[in-house]
C-alpha cells in the first residue's frame, strides 16, 4: 500500500462510492494540525448524472462487431446474450486457491473501478462481467477479462 502525504494530495478530486454508484466533487481540508478531512464541493450525483455534467466519462457499450472480435480473443469466456454479459468458470485444487484467486481479482477490479458479479463454491469460482452503466459489454469488461486470464496462465 502506498503512503500519501498531505502535501501530495490534489486540491480537488472526485469522491466515489462504488456500491452506491454515486460521485461528488470534494477537497481535502485540515481539521487540526494532524488531522485531514474531506469537504464536498458539489452535490452527490449518479454516474449517469455525472457523465451528463461532464464530470466523468462513462464506458460505451460495444457494438456487435467489436464485441465479437473481443470475445474471439477470449475463447474461455462465454457470451450470455440475454444478460449482455460474459461468463467464465474456474476450478482450483482447493478452497484456499480459489479464495486466493478471488483476492487477486478483487485487487484488479478495484484498481480498474470495475467490479465483477461472481460466486464461489468451495474450489470453484464463476465470474460474470457486464457494464451496467453501458447497458452491456464495454471495453472495461474486456480489459478485466484479459487481466483475469493472465492470473491463471
Amino acid at each position: 500500500m502506498e503512503t500519501a502525504y498531505a502535501d501530495q494530495l490534489p486540491d480537488q478530486f472526485k469522491l466515489v462510492l462504488p456500491l452506491e454508484r454515486r460521485i461528488a466533487p470534494a477537497r481535502v481540508v485540515w481539521r487540526s494540525d494532524r488531522e485531514l478531512g474531506l469537504a464536498l464541493t458539489g452535490p452527490w450525483r449518479s454516474y449517469r448524472e455525472s457523465a451528463a455534467a461532464g464530470d466523468i466519462q462513462m464506458a460505451e457499450k460495444l457494438n456487435d462487431e467489436d464485441r465479437a472480435t473481443a470475445l474471439a480473443a477470449l475463447p474461455a469466456w462465454k457470451y450470455d446474450e440475454a444478460a449482455g454479459a460474459m461468463i467464465r468458470e474456474f476450478k482450483f485444487s482447493s478452497f484456499v486457491d480459489a479464495f486466493g484467486f478471488m483476492t487477486k481479482v478483487a485487487l484488479l477490479a478495484e484498481r480498474a473501478n470495475h467490479h465483477p458479479d461472481w460466486s464461489n463454491v468451495y474450489d470453484r469460482v464463476a465470474i460474470t462481467l457486464t457494464d451496467y452503466e453501458a447497458g452491456g459489454l464495454s471495453e472495461r469488461d474486456i480489459d478485466l477479462a484479459r487481466a483475469v486470464d493472465q492470473l491463471v496462465r
